[in-house]
């Protein structure tokens, strides 16, 4: 990721109604990198394929729109799996900041 005078922007389009997911659009001009779209988040019946046992959690739809000229979509990946990791895992944000 572009380590100066790039711009992350988070939208959060679960916020009101029945935003459940989007398709973000990264407008070109000056700072725009990456944008990201949170969808409104559901308790949902989670299966394992594995055993047939479930659990119930919290899930959120997750888009991400990259301007490709700037960032390669390896880059951003590996930025989300960094992201997703922190986002489940809060308390390794603040192990890593150590």
């Amino acid at each position: 990721m572009p380590k100066r005078g790039g711009t992350l922007t988070v939208s959060n389009v679960g916020a009101i109604g029945a935003g459940d997911s989007a398709a973000p659009v990264l407008v070109p001009g000056p700072g725009g990198v990456v944008i990201v779209a949170i969808g409104k988040a559901k308790w949902v019946w989670d299966v394992d394929r594995a055993d047939g046992s479930g659990e119930k959690r919290l899930k959120a739809g997750i888009s991400w729109s990259a301007d490709h000229r700037v960032v390669e979509g390896a880059e951003l990946a590996a930025f989300v799996e960094c992201w997703r990791g922190h986002v489940e895992n809060p308390d390794r944000m603040i192990a890593d900041s150590f």
